[in-house]
């Protein structure tokens, strides 16, 4: 009746253990239906979950999660059956296999712990067999691999970013104060390089617009996550961090740049009301100042940087729903939404999809949520 963290908490030390064995190939058996998706068997959904082994597919869930936003250097197949019987092996019977969380053609609800162990021994003779397979593959799966600068990395939307652009195959330079924050996992993966600088704002000396300009050199794309805490007093960080990134996006010679905002940072008089009467003078109201002065300058003062500002409104810790339809509206807001929150991992999602198109969002604010 309680909660479960079983495999939430076996699979990062497996996945430790690995890296210091320097052991990449990872089977991992949990089960179907383990995150909600309504196409799922009703069955499945509204009675065995609810009152049988929902809280052991949500620890499964989790350690899946792990394994897609965090182990780009890990080479995992995770192998999900339905039910499981104890039949003898059948090797003349055909066992459906589909990627993501069921086998939608399949009628037989079920399979043979054999088979199963069969499954998972021929995946394992094979460093391709559903290599890294575990939900459907994003549209941008066969991008080419580009070169990223991440400012904001240490932040709880930054490292997302980091760790999806490793998973996708690119290589990452993260832009930080303090690169302890990364993590010492994550500071041995490969396809990572940690650019140390002190001060992005324009107030910043030479020296630091230096390193800033050299951690871009060769880069296709940077992408912010900065954000500043809550004050009472005026928030001046990405007043003076945008100029100063965009000089050294000059000065490198890159030209793409995705920044990530928040929603309504100006008045609209069809902002939500709540928005404007309660959440902006009581809480982050001087935050949405500091971002909307930010705008400004790349739609004014910008116009040979190919930027795009993603806006959500509250962020959340949920992991990724790549099933999940994320809204999208140029301007201040999504007006036809009713959610008004998104995960911060589907947020570093939108922003990595906009860095590997030039086109995409070119130019413009906007405004995401689910």
């Amino acid at each position: 009746m309680f909660r479960i963290d079983l495999m939430t908490d076996a699979v990062p030390a497996i996945v430790a253990a690995m890296r210091s064995a320097k052991v990449s190939r990872f089977i991992l058996l949990t089960a179907q239906c383990t995150v909600y998706r309504p196409e799922h068997p009703k069955l499945v959904e509204w009675l065995v979950k609810p009152l049988f082994i929902g809280r052991n597919l949500a620890d499964f869930w989790r350690a899946e999660c792990h394994l897609t936003e965090q182990c780009s250097d890990i080479n995992f197949t995770v192998v999900k059956p339905p039910r499981l019987t104890n039949e003898p092996l059948d090797e003349q019977r055909e066992v459906k296999a589909a990627e993501g969380q069921f086998v939608p053609e399949g009628t037989d609800r079920r399979i043979s712990r054999a088979n199963v162990a069969k499954f998972m021994l021929d995946c394992a003779e094979s460093d391709e067999a559903w290599s890294k397979k575990l939900q459907k593959s994003s549209s941008s799966a066969n991008k080419m691999p580009m070169k990223l600068a991440i400012l904001g990395a240490t932040g709880p939307t930054g490292l997302l970013l980091v760790d999806q652009a490793l998973a996708r195959g690119h290589q990452v330079v993260a832009v930080v104060r303090s690169p302890d924050k990364l993590g010492s996992d994550r500071l041995t993966q490969p396809g990572l390089t940690v650019k140390q600088v002190p001060d992005m704002s324009a107030a910043a000396g030479e020296a630091e617009q230096k390193l800033l300009a050299e951690a871009f050199e060769g880069c296709d794309a940077v992408l912010s996550a900065l954000g500043a805490p809550g004050s009472m007093f005026r928030i001046d960080l990405m007043t003076d961090a945008v100029p100063a990134i965009v000089a050294a996006m000059r000065s490198a010679k890159v030209s793409r740049f995705i920044l990530l905002t928040a929603q309504c940072t100006v008045y609209r008089p069809e902002h939500p009301k709540l928005v404007e009467w309660l959440v902006k003078p009581l809480f982050i109201g001087r935050n949405l100042a500091d971002f909307w002065r930010a705008e400004c300058h790349l739609t004014e003062q910008c116009s040979d940087i190919n930027f795009t500002v993603v806006k959500p409104p509250r962020l959340t810790n949920e992991p990724l729903d790549e099933q999940r339809e994320v809204k999208a509206a140029e301007g201040q807001f999504v007006p036809e939404g009713t959610d008004r929150r998104i995960s911060r991992a589907n947020v570093a999602k939108f922003m990595l999809d906009c860095a590997e198109s030039d086109e995409a969002w070119s130019k413009k604010l906007v405004a995401i949520q689910f």
